[in-house]
């Protein structure tokens, strides 16, 4: 096993909503929109809905201003299993959420015994969902201005996008009993750029709790800590070893790099103990309305930020906060969304073969040597997987070898395949069609790997400290 502790921020880890009130709305500024005012009949045209009967409301005094509404209530019947009721609003002509500040409507709902359990999500053209926000609803039956502060919502569960992508906001109910809702005059409104407050001064003030953390940044990314005596000139070699990994995923990765604008540097987060590494989460789950698991493990990465706690005995320069920084950058240059089921073996492809190659003290050559030397059980009780398997596993860290040394052989035999996968996994496809899409089939890519594999990690190799993989090119040149 790969000796470093990586645990990461999964979608499937983003438990229960935690329920607070909005932000008051404010005024519109320079930059915002009308989504639909619902007083033309050409917004119907705009609206669509999955379980739930929707229609524009003329009826006196039914809107909040004006004389039109949506009215939304279930559809008659039980709802069927992993469905959603939901309704969707297309962003009018070429209208870009890019240059807005929250989204705000009227809202009214009819009584009822609980708030109601909703959820915001934005969707790009191809209607997947790229970011969300959950709230609840108890308005009493009286109409509400509420607003949802664009810089607080957190990507979807398994895609990644950018505001510029929004084609279309659906509103999802959550709660399994409700009588009506009614929204007006849905816009977005203007002021500092989408997801400003997400930039590094918001950040650093929700893991430090507004405290002083002392901090490196350079070439795209940023360390902090707030670790006494660690200061931030001890990380200066780990952000060294940092600089050199973008260029190495565009050489690798090619067309499947998409950067996401971003107003922050990739970040990596070192705590000053487990307790205010734990609670940072604690905080980011409030902020996002989500209840993030507390990380068991010593590395723990949501999306693109990076997070561990420091330990003066093993110092500044460890395997892990390398391992999880390049696990928030494949997120932000690739959109592969860490912990995911079908982003996390590439994820760990390639951060556990980085890792090799720069702290090759993290696992011993004879791992290798030992499983190449025995064949694949088809059963998948070995140490090595077939592939098929290993792609439809979670991965954990028994599975860390294996990928890194899966990575390797693509980089050295095979590199049209990391581009052409690392794309259609964030397109939204599993392990088996991204390979089929880049015209590679996996029975046959296991016995080229496992062929190559037996072929470097001979028992008879002459030195055991003999590195696993070369280094990079990219690093090399440090």
């Amino acid at each position: 096993m790969i000796r470093t502790s990586c645990m990461f921020g999964a979608a499937s880890a983003l438990l229960a909503a935690l329920a607070f009130a909005e932000t008051p709305v404010s005024g519109a500024d320079s930059g915002g929109f009308a989504i639909a005012d619902f007083e033309s009949p050409d917004c119907a045209r705009l609206v669509s809905a999955s379980g739930i009967r929707h229609s524009i409301d003329l009826s006196e005094g039914s809107a909040a201003q004006g004389k039109a509404c949506l009215f939304l209530a279930p559809q008659s019947g039980r709802r069927a299993e992993g469905s959603e009721d939901s309704v969707t609003i297309r962003l009018p002509g070429t209208a870009s959420m890019r240059t807005g500040r929250a989204l705000s409507a009227w809202f009214c709902a009819a009584f009822s015994a609980e708030p109601l359990r909703l959820r915001w999500l934005m969707l790009d053209s191809a209607g997947k969902a790229i970011f969300q926000r959950r709230f609840f609803f108890d308005g009493g039956g009286v109409w509400h201005r509420e607003e949802w502060p664009l810089s607080l919502w957190r990507w979807a569960d398994e895609r990644m996008g950018d505001w510029s992508e929004v084609a279309a906001v659906s509103l999802v109910v959550e709660s399994k009993d409700w009588e009506s809702i009614r929204i007006d005059d849905l816009r977005v409104e203007g002021g500092p750029g989408a997801g400003s407050a997400l930039g590094k001064d918001w950040l650093l003030g929700i893991a430090f709790s507004g405290g002083k953390a002392a901090a490196l940044e350079a070439d795209g990314f940023l360390i902090a800590t707030d670790a006494a005596g660690a200061g931030g000139e001890g990380f200066r070699p780990l952000l060294l070893k940092l600089e050199p990994l973008p260029a190495w995923i565009g050489r690798v990765f090619g067309k499947a790099v998409r950067p996401l604008a971003a107003t922050r540097p990739v970040s990596l987060l070192v705590f000053e103990d487990r307790k205010a590494y734990v609670d940072f989460f604690r905080r980011l789950g409030t902020a996002w309305r989500v209840n993030i698991s507390p990380p068991k493990a010593g590395g723990y990465t949501v999306f693109d930020i990076a997070t561990s706690y420091y330990d003066p005995a093993k110092g500044f320069d460890r395997a892990v906060y390398f391992h999880e920084a390049v696990h928030a950058a494949l997120a932000r240059y690739l959109r592969l969304v860490p912990g995911t089921r079908s982003h996390s073996w590439l994820q760990e492809c390639a951060a556990n073969y980085l890792q090799l190659c720069l702290f090759p003290d993290s696992l011993e050559r004879e791992a290798f040597v030992r499983n190449f030397s025995e064949p694949i059980r088809q059963d998948g009780k070995g140490f090595f997987k077939p592939l098929a398997v290993l792609f439809s596993e979670r991965i954990g860290p028994n599975h860390y070898a294996q990928l890194a040394s899966l990575m390797a052989f693509m980089v050295e035999r095979k590199p049209d395949l990391p581009p052409a996968v690392a794309r259609a996994l964030a397109e939204g496809c599993d392990a088996a069609e991204a390979f089929s899409r880049a015209g590679a089939q996996i029975g046959a890519l296991e016995k080229e790997w496992f062929d190559w594999g037996s072929a470097r990690f001979k028992a008879e190799a002459p030195d055991r400290d003999t590195p696993h993989f070369p280094i990079p090119k990219e690093w090399g040149k440090k």
